[in-house]
């Protein structure tokens, strides 16, 4: 009797201990946590990207939005009004949007990665800060990056 009593004294024990230890560790997953974390505030693509975002932008999208990105024929594609409509919004969003549907003209022809470019080229005109690795063009990834509803405050000033 007092041997089993031992055995179920030190289970409880063991039982505690894990619960106490997996509560210290906090979440099991902080990298998917840190992956939804983040935004285009955190230097998402490169300036080279961009460039060549710019250059496709104004040959193919530039008669409709706006030499300025601000509108024209087609809804503008930055400031408070394009904040406004696709802020807290994937990157993913974003790119398949582009990617499906532009040019109005001619949808659908644009590659993965001359839509990345441009979604690089708005965030570069948004006042998002640039970073060393290019903008990818993988799902899982560009999910996981939200264009928040406000450049960050460091790249404006």
């Amino acid at each position: 009797m007092l041997a089993r009593f031992s055995r179920l004294r030190f289970w409880l024990a063991a039982l505690c201990l894990a619960v106490v230890a997996g509560a210290a560790m906090g979440p099991l997953s902080p990298v998917v946590d840190a992956q939804r974390a983040r935004t285009a505030n955190d230097a998402v693509y490169t300036d080279a990207q961009a460039v060549r975002g710019r250059t496709l932008y104004q040959q193919r999208c530039a008669m409709c939005h706006g030499e300025r990105l601000s509108g024209g024929l087609a809804p503008p594609l930055s400031g408070s009004a394009f904040l406004g409509a696709w802020g807290g919004q994937s990157l993913w969003d974003l790119l398949s949007k582009i990617r499906n549907t532009m040019p109005a003209d001619d949808p659908g022809k644009l590659t993965p990665s001359q839509s990345a470019d441009l979604v690089a080229h708005l965030l570069q005109v948004g006042n998002f800060p640039s970073g060393e690795a290019e903008l990818g063009t993988d799902a899982a990834g560009l999910k996981a990056i939200v264009l928040p509803a406000q450049p960050s405050m460091a790249s404006v000033a």
